[in-house]
């Protein structure tokens, strides 16, 4: 499980309405505070200078490193990439915290951490904030029922991990009040005393907020939705270009087959649920919804793009190009394993995962380049198209309690500020590898720290509410840095956002098994070839008929609301 992780569904949450009149009025304070100003009235103490080069050195080595080992980006909604990790440093001027417990509620992925007693970094990082930092860490599977019952007893942390995407009935606390609004410190002028957070992308502060408004701050992601992962070292091997258009990639597939690159028989492509988006974004098909200028809501299912793309799927499993496992009735897809055991190409899967499918396959494989193929015109007559994400993944809420004091929204903020400190700061590389020597170590190779097991474990998700934007480096093969963020402009280049980005559907989160078992019935037999094609218009009015309707008016009125 990854923090990419699709939402559990069957959880609903009830807040309690007794709660929210207490909330309530605790929140109008806190939009009082905040409208008479908002600054912190005592002097923040200075943190202790860490020997280092200076700014202007470091500036001038930046520079002098463009092209070579530094390739900034130029667009803070791409990351920057890197062959060689610059010298560190300082990028907090002043200690963000005062001496108080700061309680914070997280999801996690990772046994808990070493207890306070007995954890060097956890001491570290109260002494470094000057906080008493206390986590109640929870795990993926458990994060709606908790988040649920916290917000329901009224004892809420001073930070609150909050995703509506994980838990989609966290919307209906939201809207009664149960967090702070952070627009006004975390938007203009004010969202300059944090300067960290200043670097976040304005997609990501966009897509994070929730009608209209900032609540919490974001974690920042990649702006590229899920990819096409290909063995671009068997295109290399067979002499072949990366297609142009439908009947072009279609042949590369069947040469695939032909050839054998690795010396036994494979498909064309696996994990067809996944790699499906793929198919459509050649036809240029809506990202899920498509926002008409009429400013009514279609989704993709009811378009000509998305039945051309579901006739192309037709014509490669026809073709035979498709792995027989991914279609049910056949076995059991382990898409991955297929792929690091030679029997697939290309399969679809997330951006952010990349890089880890890469590197493991390339242990196996050290002669493998797996890497990922540009969606393309399927024809003259369709543009393609990729679907990006939201940039960014759960977010750090404050409660409407704590909103009633300004100062410590600021001290809060500021903690957070830390947090997301950049890659290659002094404090961004403490958060994340934590005490030299102890926590980590460097490789004798390459000179980087990787975290050692007890920094694993002391570390563990203590750092998880938070995080900065995304630095493409990577060790084990730097000069795929550059090459990285190439295929993330490339790809924002023709980029379309699903328009109900930051909104949330009770209808969906009620109809969600049902119609998710209506698509799975109806698409693999028009796949097949067991239903006509003329079944995508039964698929799209048994959509309709079974709340599509509900969830289309849901997400319209929201958006005229915005």
């Amino acid at each position: 499980m990854s923090d990419v992780s699709q939402p559990n569904e069957k959880k609903q949450g009830i807040y309690n309405r007794r709660r929210f009149f207490q909330v309530a009025a605790l929140s109008t304070g806190s939009a009082l505070l905040v409208a008479c100003g908002g600054s912190d009235p005592a002097p923040l103490t200075k943190v202790t200078p860490v020997a280092t080069i200076p700014a202007a050195q470091a500036t001038a080595t930046a520079t002098a490193s463009i092209g070579k080992t530094f390739f900034p980006s130029g667009d803070p909604n791409i990351p920057d990439a890197y062959t060689v990790p610059p010298p560190l440093t300082q990028s907090v001027e002043y200690v963000p915290g005062r001496g108080n417990k700061v309680k914070f509620f997280c999801l996690s992925y990772k046994t808990p951490p070493t207890p306070l007693n007995q954890n060097k970094y956890w001491q570290e990082l109260n002494k470094r904030l000057n906080i008493q930092w206390e986590a109640n860490l929870v795990n993926f599977d458990t994060y709606n029922e908790k988040a649920t019952a916290i917000l329901a007893s009224g004892d809420v942390p001073d930070l609150f991990y909050l995703s509506v995407t994980d838990n989609p009935a966290l919307l209906t606390p939201v809207q009664q009040g149960a967090f702070t609004d952070l627009t006004p410190f975390l938007t203009g002028d004010e969202l300059k005393k944090y300067p960290n957070l200043a670097k976040f992308g304005e997609i990501t502060w966009k897509n994070s907020r929730l009608n209209g408004k900032i609540y919490g701050v974001p974690r920042p992601r990649p702006i590229p939705g899920s990819v096409l992962h290909i063995r671009r070292d068997w295109m290399k091997k067979l002499g072949i270009k990366d297609p142009t258009n439908k009947d072009e990639f279609l042949t590369m597939l069947k040469e695939f087959m032909k050839a054998k690159p690795d010396g036994a028989q494979c498909w064309g492509i696996g994990g067809l649920a996944g790699t499906t988006n793929f198919i459509l974004q050649l036809f240029g098909t809506p990202n899920i919804w498509r926002l008409e200028s009429s400013g009514k809501l279609t989704y993709y299912y009811e378009t000509d793009e998305f039945k051309a793309g579901i006739d192309y799927l037709r014509t490669l499993y026809k073709e035979g190009v498709i792995h027989p496992d991914e279609i049910p009735g056949r076995g059991n897809s382990a898409t991955i394993d297929k792929l690091n055991g030679g029997k697939i190409a290309a399969y679809q899967d997330g951006w952010g995962g990349f890089w880890n499918k890469r590197l493991a396959l390339k242990r196996i494989k050290p002669e493998s380049d797996l890497s990922m193929l540009i969606p393309f015109n399927a024809d003259g007559s369709h543009k393609a198209n990729h679907w990006t994400g939201p940039g960014f993944y759960g977010m750090a809420a404050i409660p409407a309690q704590v909103g009633g004091d300004a100062e410590r929204v600021h001290e809060l903020l500021r903690i957070l500020d830390y947090f997301c400190a950049p890659t290659f700061s002094i404090e961004g590389d403490f958060i994340a590898k934590g005490l030299d020597g102890w926590d980590n170590q460097k490789d004798p190779k390459t000179g980087v720290k990787k975290l050692t097991p007890t920094g694993d474990k002391e570390i563990a998700e203590l750092n998880y509410i938070a995080n900065p934007p995304y630095v493409y480096y990577f060790a084990e093969d730097p000069e795929f840095g550059p090459a990285f963020q190439k295929f993330d402009r490339e790809l924002q280049k023709i980029g379309i956002a699903d328009p109900t980005t930051g909104k949330v559907s009770q209808a969906q989160t009620k109809n969600n098994a049902k119609l998710n078992q209506i698509y799975n019935d109806r698409f693999y037999r028009i796949v097949k070839g067991a239903l006509p094609l003329s079944a995508v218009d039964d698929l799209a009015n048994e959509w309709r008929k079974n709340g599509g309707e509900d969830i289309r008016k849901e997400f319209m009125d929201q958006l005229q609301k915005q």
